[in-house]
């Protein structure tokens, strides 16, 4: 797909997102807010978060408040929400839209309409089954509000919870990657939805 094609989709599902955004039992997206600092910090400076997320070090306040104001005044059109907890009103992490550089190459989806997720989740708020419940009706809406062939998600391969949440939800594994950094070399797992295996599983519900 080029990459004009690529930021037409990308446009489409950030605008249905912000139109009709994602919401589960416990979970909602929406765009970030200034007064989503303080929880936004609390999370983005936890080590083992950012180890298994993969975002780069952020080891202050002022650190984390240069990357915050680039979520409030995101690329146009915007491609990370924030994640809240619908019963304490609070932000506990984000969700990305995006495209894997590695899928976009993969002969099999050669022509097909995908896009990538990526999910953060506050440490304290693990082991609660969040994830995979705002990762099923992120499928779930994709499927519904847009035209997509198939979605991607992706792990560090030391990240085994990752990838388990990631099965739950349904997807299915799909190859993999290496990148450096930081003079070191890091294997990732991709895995992916396609409409027609989420349809089935419906079917199957």
């Amino acid at each position: 797909m080029s990459q004009e094609k690529q930021k037409e989709l990308l446009a489409c599902a950030s605008a249905a997102m912000q139109r009709r955004p994602v919401e589960t039992e416990r979970l909602r997206l929406r765009l970030f807010r200034e007064e989503d600092f303080p929880d936004f910090c609390a999370y983005i400076l936890q080590k083992e978060q950012q180890r298994l997320a993969g975002n780069p070090d952020i080891d202050t306040p002022a650190q984390a408040r240069e990357l915050f104001d680039r979520l409030l005044r995101p690329m146009c059109p915007p491609q990370t929400f924030a994640v809240v907890l619908k019963e304490e009103d609070r932000l506990v992490g984000s969700f990305s839209l995006g495209a894997s550089p590695y899928l976009q190459e993969e002969p099999r989806l050669r022509d097909k309409r995908g896009l990538s997720f990526s999910l953060v989740l506050n440490e304290d708020y693990w082991n609660r089954g969040l994830m995979t419940e705002l990762l099923r009706a992120a499928l779930d809406w994709s499927f519904t509000n847009t035209d997509l062939d198939y979605v991607n998600t992706g792990y560090f391969l030391f990240n085994a919870a990752s990838r388990r949440v990631q099965e739950k939800a349904g997807l299915r594994p799909f190859g993999g990657s290496v990148f450096e950094r930081d003079g070191k070399r890091i294997a990732t797992g991709e895995m992916v939805l396609t409409r027609e295996e989420w349809a089935a599983g419906r079917g199957k519900a």
